[in-house]
C-alpha cells in the first residue's frame, strides 16, 4: 500500500488528482508517507467520521 500512497501524494502534489481517500486502518501508513515527503505543508486533511480521511493540496494563495 505504501508505494500507492506515496504515488497517490506525488499526482495529488502534481494537480493530477485532487484529493486522496485515506481509509481509518491506513492513516498511519500514509501519515508516515506524507511526513517523509517533507511537503505535509502542501496538504491538509479533513477527517470524516469513523476516521477516514480525505486530504487535498492546498491553494497556492494559502501555502
Amino acid at each position: 500500500m505504501t508505494n500507492n500512497q506515496r504515488k497517490d501524494l506525488e499526482d495529488l502534489l502534481n494537480g493530477e488528482i485532487e484529493e486522496i481517500y485515506i481509509k481509518k486502518e491506513d492513516f498511519m501508513n500514509f501519515r508516515e508517507v506524507l511526513f517523509e515527503s517533507d511537503k505535509q505543508e502542501q496538504v491538509i486533511g479533513t477527517a470524516k467520521i469513523g476516521g477516514d480521511v480525505i486530504y487535498r493540496r492546498k491553494e497556492k494563495n494559502n501555502i
